[in-house]
């Protein structure tokens, strides 16, 4: 869900905890966080009505767990945006759910997941 609302870097939310690829993320988030503070940017200027009905969507499209609602509401909430619980009903009406993983389908988020392209895919 933080990757889809744009709070962390493309790709980074599937790759596997201990490889070198999060170690490379880790580092490449760290350089991007230092440049987001120089530009004096805040999750209030990327946190949106689009970027959290983005969250919502991908969220539905692997088939994710129930809690999404509970956090979304609270961070639409805290970022001072009204979300009507329908939006998650539209939007998964509209969604079909492409990852067969847990809770939903039958398989685990992860390796598989990560190579085909993770969260971006």
């Amino acid at each position: 869900m933080v990757e889809a609302l744009g709070l962390a870097l493309p790709g980074s939310s599937t790759s596997l905890g201990i490889s070198s690829e999060k170690a490379r993320i880790a580092e490449e988030t760290g350089r991007k966080i230092l440049d987001i503070i120089e530009k004096d940017i805040k999750p209030s200027d990327i946190i949106n009505i689009e970027s959290i009905r983005n969250a919502i969507r991908v969220i539905m499209a692997i088939g994710g767990s129930t809690n999404l609602v509970t956090h979304l509401t609270a961070i639409a909430r805290r970022a001072g945006i009204k979300l009507d619980l329908m939006e998650f009903e539209q939007i998964s009406k509209e969604t079909p759910m492409l990852v067969n993983v847990k809770p939903s389908g039958n398989y685990t988020v992860g390796v598989e997941f990560h190579n085909a392209g993770g969260i971006p895919a």
